[in-house]
């Protein structure tokens, strides 16, 4: 929980059990994998889309629980996994799901170097246009600061 306080950005899972240690934060995005929400302070954002939802659904599952890929076997051996593991394969289910959310983004960005500093620009809309979708969970998700020019 004192990670999530620093002024950086960062994806962390955490569990539903530290919901009210998070409710005084006001600059950080919770997404709740069982429902596929996103909510910031009072705002509630459109789904995920459902093909992202369910696969990164099944990839937690799968850390959650591995023995139920195994309990079919015969010749069943329960594994141990230790915790920071399993704190890895969680922390890379939500990099995967962000880098499957902006697949295709290069076409999409202008460099410019004009001045000592370059100018990079993302352009949501040719994004969306390449993708041929409105998803309202795109339009939300470009309009966070994070895309802000």
């Amino acid at each position: 929980i004192e990670i999530i306080g620093v002024p950086s950005p960062l994806i962390v899972g955490v569990q539903s059990l530290c919901d009210l240690e998070l409710s005084d934060l006001d600059h950080i995005l919770i997404m709740n994998l069982d429902t596929g929400l996103l909510i910031h302070e009072n705002l509630c954002s459109p789904l995920i889309p459902q093909a992202y939802s369910t696969q990164i659904q099944r990839l937690l599952v799968k850390i959650a629980l591995p023995q139920i890929s195994l309990i079919d076997q015969v010749y069943y051996t329960k594994m141990h996994v230790d915790r920071r593991i399993i704190d890895k394969r969680v922390r890379a289910c939500f990099f995967y799901l962000l880098m499957k959310l902006m697949a295709g983004y290069r076409p999409c960005i202008t460099y410019a170097r004009l001045v000592p500093t370059p100018i990079v620009r993302f352009h949501p809309d040719l994004f969306m246009n390449r993708h041929g979708t409105n998803d309202p969970f795109y339009l939300k998700f470009f309009q966070t600061t994070t895309f802000d020019i």
